[in-house]
């Protein structure tokens, strides 16, 4: 797998161990130090983030479809623009839970290459409508 497919890989496996809510493996898609940024609250470090987000988690954990990722890797380093739109659990459905729309949004990442696997070193999100997150680098235009 070349570095493009490991770090697609990592910001799928982001969504879904989230969803599923497998919270240690979950902490460990972010480097020791790494600082998560949401909703203007920051949490810097792994315990930190796994602490603030998976106390967050309804009963009933919604899904994230994340779709449209740009990516820039330089070396052990890269930026990744990723859409998404979080869905929230409406209770039982046709064929099983039903969802609804709960935001449409975008991550900024910053990952690097940490002990031999790509990691997130910096997860910012933005909902749609708000401005850029401090310190993000938009998306390029090219």
């Amino acid at each position: 797998m070349d570095d493009e497919q490991a770090i697609r890989r990592l910001i799928m496996l982001y969504s879904q161990l989230l969803d599923d809510c497998r919270w240690d493996e979950w902490a460990e898609l972010f480097s020791e130090d790494a600082v998560f940024s949401v909703w203007g609250e920051s949490h810097v470090g792994r315990d930190a983030i796994l602490a603030a987000i998976s106390g967050i988690q309804p009963e009933m954990p919604g899904k994230h479809v994340a779709f449209a990722t740009v990516l820039d890797v330089d070396g052990d380093q890269a930026l990744a623009w990723t859409d998404f739109v979080a869905l929230a659990d409406n209770g039982p459905g046709q064929w099983g839970r039903s969802y609804i729309i709960a935001t449409a949004a975008r991550y900024y990442d910053r990952i690097v290459r940490d002990d031999g696997r790509w990691r997130f070193a910096r997860r910012e999100i933005r909902m749609a409508g708000d401005p850029l997150p401090d310190g993000a680098v938009p998306t390029p235009a090219q």
